[in-house]
């Protein structure tokens, strides 16, 4: 188990990115019978996205967070959605390799004595003083460290960046190189 990717930090003075914020309250939004705004607070492991700059030069007055979940809760689920073992295998290793664009896996810790997926399909904001006011006695946080930190952000960053084209380059890649090399030799 490594934990050179992480670091223990207690309080909300000094929240940064990367810090995972385990049984994070966050208020779930929804409408009611009536068709009213409501909320429910849930508990949720989350890791915190707004640069840390930000954070601590107040030029922000919400937090985005994304939820966290456990490797092995996600296995398991996915089993239980009837995926087979050599499919797990190869979504491990697709997470492992950063080849889920949603998604990225961090190393075991000691909290949670599991490997971590970071959802960003469920990022959320949550206005700094209601979060810091509901979490006030989850005190305890676990910080990525630097450049682990960072590699998160990137990979956030091309997750939210990505474009879907409604078709790719057509080329025959064959049959382009094929020709290229043949004028060449006239």
């Amino acid at each position: 188990m490594s934990s050179s990717w992480f670091e223990n930090t207690e309080g909300w003075a000094n929240i940064e990115q990367g810090d995972i914020i385990f049984d994070c309250k966050v208020l779930e939004l929804y409408y009611d019978t009536n068709g009213k705004l409501s909320a429910n607070e849930i508990n949720t492991n989350a890791i915190v996205l707004t640069q840390s700059c930000d954070l601590e030069n107040n030029k922000v007055s919400s937090i985005m967070l994304c939820p966290v979940f456990k490797l092995s809760d996600i296995i398991r689920n996915k089993n239980k959605d009837g995926m087979n073992k050599k499919d797990l295998e190869k979504v491990v290793k697709q997470l492992k390799n950063g080849q889920q664009l949603n998604m990225f896996l961090l190393e075991k810790n000691e909290v949670s004595g599991d490997y971590l997926v970071v959802d960003f399909r469920e990022a959320m904001t949550m206005p700094k003083d209601i979060l810091f006011e509901h979490n006030k006695d989850n005190t305890m946080h676990l910080r990525l460290k630097t450049p682990y930190r960072e590699a998160l952000s990137q990979s956030f960053a091309r997750f939210f960046m990505r474009v879907a084209l409604p078709s790719g380059v057509l080329i025959n890649e064959k049959d382009y190189v094929t020709k290229i090399l043949s004028e060449n030799e006239t």
